[in-house]
């Protein structure tokens, strides 16, 4: 064991010489130095984290703002199309298969008419398609608005009521056409659908049907998927807030409780089973979290 002392009182100036250098470099400046470069760069680190979020935070608002404005536009068009050509088209449609029938049971109980009264009022006029920005709303909905499943849902249904309306404005259109070169005896049964030898053709009457029905669904889905919109931009917000303690940046608003959209805009209750399908999913989605939650927790007491 001498030995080792020896080893050890030999190495006992260099190891103070070494430790007096450590203790200087320690309370050097250089270190002071090292020490604030270190603490500077973890803020600097910090402040571009956070200030990457805000970017993020604001481009998805932005972006949700854009679909929110985009969705109510065609909303809003659907219902222009709607109060312009499609409700009179429809009523009209209506009121002269109410007056073919009237006309007809009045000439078999005997009674006499005149010519006006036997001529069905045809309205022949063609209708413009409806062009919308919807490939703009899709690539936000689908690719930069991240709004869940009822958002994308919606848009789905938007997209479909669009191309169906579009696709039976087209069909009457191009029954108007052969109309014009149909016999009046020959066109009346057409018209109206009504049976003749051979048969019944009632592509005309279910083709108004048709407009009728997509133009409210057009209108009526791209109203919730802006509201739908609307609550994702208010997430946004909030959490915008409450990350950098500032004012909610603005979300943008569709209303459409004015008296002529409430007039035209269909109620809800006609798309009560659609509307349910989402509540049903929210319903299974919560009680699967609950059912994980427990089995987590009985495990843990377990």
């Amino acid at each position: 064991m001498e030995w080792l002392f020896k080893v050890a009182e030999q190495l006992s100036p260099i190891i103070a010489f070494w430790w007096d250098k450590l203790v200087s470099l320690l309370n050097s400046n250089f270190m002071a130095a090292l020490a604030g470069a270190f603490a500077g760069a973890v803020v600097a680190d910090r402040i571009a984290t956070r200030k990457s979020k805000g970017a993020e935070i604001s481009d998805a608002l932005r972006n949700t703002n854009s679909a929110i404005a985009l969705s109510g536009l065609i909303s809003n068009q659907a219902l222009v199309m709607k109060g312009q050509h499609v409700l009179d088209l429809h009523k009209d449609f209506a009121l002269e298969e109410v007056r073919f029938e009237e006309t007809m049971r009045r000439l078999q109980a005997g009674e006499a008419l005149g010519p006006e009264e036997r001529v069905i009022k045809t309205n022949l006029a063609e209708l413009p398609e409806l062009y919308v920005p919807i490939d703009e709303l899709t690539a936000l909905v689908f690719g930069k608005v991240k709004a869940g499943a009822r958002a994308i849902g919606l848009l789905i249904a938007v997209q479909n009521a669009l191309r169906d309306l579009n696709l039976s404005i087209q069909r009457r259109n191009q029954l108007c056409s052969k109309f014009r070169m149909t016999p009046p005896e020959d066109r009346v049964a057409l018209y109206l659908g009504l049976p003749v030898e051979g048969g019944r053709d009632e592509t005309y009457p279910q083709t108004i049907s048709h407009i009728y029905q997509t133009t409210n669904d057009l209108a009526f889905f791209a109203m919730q998927l802006a509201s739908e919109l609307q609550e994702h931009g208010k997430k946004l917000a909030k959490r915008y807030a409450q990350t950098f303690h500032a004012q909610a940046p603005h979300v943008n608003e569709m209303k459409f409780d004015t008296p002529r959209a409430r007039a035209l805009m269909p109620p809800e209750a006609a798309y009560s089973d659609y509307l349910s399908m989402f509540h049903r999913v929210e319903a299974i989605q919560a009680d699967r979290l609950f059912k994980r939650l427990h089995n987590r927790i009985s495990a843990l007491l377990g």
